[in-house]
């Protein structure tokens, strides 16, 4: 399935209302006249009787196709939309009654419907399907992606009225709004568009980029109003559904790890570890048997085992059919980076993170950090700890450097406001438990003793 970016750089640049006369080369050919609609027939101009009786109907009905900003997207009907799933990522248990939804909201169009769905399941098809519905059914509707509105604020004189026509037409569908960042002129215009539609009930079709829960406030109120709006939820198949992430040398890690017991004439560092590892041990099943589990921050040095002990709390969680997701910070950043790359939001690795049940995020700050990645990583932080969603945080940077970080007096990732973010989430003593562990490379070590 073509993506969003590859169908329209398919489209031939045109404004909004341009309409190409008859001779537009869209329209077909007629082998008889050239596309003149008239012969000459012993030396009189006449109608090409090949084409004189459709041509006012075919004529119509082309016209309206490229003035609802369809010409490049017929295959997209509606008809052509694969209920099985052999086309395309989405599972496709639901995908029928999301067509017949598609169908009714083209025959009759009241209020709103937004389609929300990862990458590549099939929500431009789906709008586009109903656009071209209503223009083979004689209704006035406008297709248009969010950047395709942009261009027409952008490029609109104070006196061209293209703007308000498109936000008080009678049917729009609005195609790949939500992973965009414009400027606050543009943003505010775009507000106006939704508010205005909004406030009319006019009906409007939104297809999302990105998930419903990544947009501001006013955006999520107006998109499940449930006295305004239907939805349509695409999902992933089931078998492109990401793993645990647990990596592979964690499988079997468990959360009766083998120790070195200190003997009688251990030396004090033997000692301060075997304690730290057995208050970690301790804190660790607190957690897993707790009823209402929060978040866990284990710190410590290098090799001291916090990617261990995250991995085992995980694969008890998971025995106990707890849905958990480990996945190392660098990782998602790069995951991220990569799907932004591709005009892909921020894919569904970021995505599994914000909604998972368990999080064990591993290695925070084990990257090479920018305000962008700390940035990324607060927002996932935020929205996980004010949705109470447990999650498990492991890092080299040590708890006291956290609760006593001051921006651009304690030099720590990107020293950013993001930073400073983060690291009020993490100290947040009503929510999170601190785990330290003290240890020398616990990978170099051979332990022997069970505890």
């Amino acid at each position: 399935m073509e993506s969003l970016k590859e169908i329209l750089n398919k489209r031939k640049q045109q404004g909004f209302f341009s309409v190409n006369s008859i001779n537009d080369p869209y329209l077909d050919d007629c082998k008889v006249c050239n596309q003149a609609r008239w012969i000459i027939v012993n030396n009189e101009t006449v109608p090409c009787n090949l084409c004189d009786k459709s041509f006012e109907d075919d004529i119509d009905i082309k016209i309206r196709i490229k003035y609802a900003g369809l010409d490049q997207l017929m295959e997209y009907k509606l008809i052509n939309f694969k209920v099985d799933g052999s086309v395309g990522k989405s599972e496709p248990s639901k995908l029928r009654n999301y067509l017949n939804l598609a169908k009714d909201f083209s025959k009759n169009p009241m209020g709103w419907l937004v389609i929300n769905g990862p990458t590549g399941t099939g929500k431009t098809h789906l709008a586009a399907g109903i656009a071209i519905n209503c223009v083979e059914n004689s209704s006035p509707v406008i297709y248009k992606s969010i950047q395709e509105i942009v261009d027409i604020v952008t490029n609109t004189n104070p006196e061209d009225e293209s703007f308000k026509d498109l936000i008080n037409f009678p049917f729009l569908v609005i195609d790949d709004f939500g992973n965009q960042t414009y400027s606050d002129w543009i943003e505010e215009k775009i507000d106006h568009l939704f508010t205005h539609r909004y406030t009319r009930k006019l009906p409007t079709v939104i297809a999302l980029s990105s998930n419903i829960l990544d947009l501001d406030d006013r955006s999520q109120m107006r998109f499940t109003d449930p006295k305004l709006v239907q939805s349509i939820n695409l999902e992933y198949k089931k078998n492109n559904i990401l793993t645990n992430g647990i990596p592979k040398v964690f499988e079997k890690a468990k959360l009766t790890k083998e120790l070195r017991k200190p003997i009688k004439n251990s030396s004090q560092s033997d000692k301060v570890t075997y304690d730290s590892i057995e208050m970690a041990l301790f804190k660790s099943k607190e957690y897993i048997n707790s009823k209402d589990p929060g978040w866990l921050y284990i710190h410590g040095e290098t090799g001291s085992g916090k990617s261990y002990l995250s991995a085992a709390i995980a694969n008890y969680l998971e025995k106990k059919g707890k849905e958990v997701f480990f996945i190392s910070s660098a990782e998602l950043i790069d995951k991220v980076r990569e799907q932004f790359g591709n005009n892909q939001g921020k894919g569904i690795e970021f995505e599994k993170a914000k909604v998972v049940d368990f999080l064990f995020l591993d290695d925070l700050w084990g990257h090479n950090n920018t305000k962008w990645s700390d940035e990324l990583i607060y927002n996932l932080l935020a929205y996980r700890q004010d949705n109470l969603k447990a999650t498990v945080i492991n890092s080299s940077v040590i708890y006291e450097k956290i609760k006593k970080y001051e921006i651009k007096k304690n030099q720590l990732s990107s020293d950013s406001i993001f930073t400073e973010k983060i690291c009020s989430r993490i100290s947040n003593k009503n929510i999170v438990e601190q785990i330290s562990l003290i240890s020398s490379d616990i990978r170099k070590k051979n332990l022997t003793k069970k505890v």
